[in-house]
């Protein structure tokens, strides 16, 4: 019976591999240094180094904080409006995602009041 063997892996040697989308990538077989990301299983990075996260700027912090309050308060004023945890779960993701347009519709709206 014929078998096929695949070729042997040598440290440090880039070797292709397919990908679910038909095209072949590099991975670097062995010990080395990496040069970009190597993601593995429904994307996810393989070690926990290969995460570049983005420093934590001031301005950062204070949109992250913003988002957060505005969707807490957006998601009251969903539910007092409209007595609907479906309301009050659109408006939350709303808050969060658009703080500076929702909030000021809520107060237009009168914070909280029923129709």
């Amino acid at each position: 019976m014929l078998t096929l063997s695949p070729a042997p892996i040598q440290p440090g040697v880039p070797v292709p591999y397919p990908t679910a989308y038909g095209r072949a990538m590099v991975r670097r077989a062995g010990p080395g240094p990496r040069k970009g990301l190597d993601f593995g299983l429904f994307g996810a990075a393989e070690t926990a180094s290969d995460v570049l996260l983005p420093p934590l700027t001031p301005t950062a912090i204070f949109w992250s904080l913003l988002a957060t309050a505005a969707a807490g308060a957006s998601a009251y004023h969903g539910y007092k409006r409209n007595d609907s945890i479906g309301w009050a779960v659109a408006w939350g993701l709303l808050g969060g995602l658009f703080p500076v347009i929702t909030v000021p519709v809520a107060l237009a709206q009168g914070f909280g009041k029923r129709k």
